[in-house]
């Protein structure tokens, strides 16, 4: 298992569906699987939920949809 890199963005893919993760356009709330098409929507980014853990990888992570402005 890889350590995510906090605040690069990735997009999660099913692997099942090929489809990826995706924030609703229709209410901005809602997380579906959609078709990547590589918007802000589509992309993910994990913060340090205790930014000064005394080794890098003991903290453990969140996930943060962005979304296009």
């Amino acid at each position: 298992m890889s350590i995510p890199v906090p605040g690069k963005p990735y997009i999660l893919t099913n692997v099942a569906t090929g489809t990826v993760m995706d924030l609703s356009g229709v209410d901005n709330t809602t997380v579906i699987g959609f078709q990547n098409h590589g918007g802000d929507n589509q992309q993910v980014c994990f913060f340090a939920i205790f930014p000064h853990a005394e080794a890098e990888y003991d903290a453990p992570f969140f996930a943060v949809v962005l979304r296009r402005a």
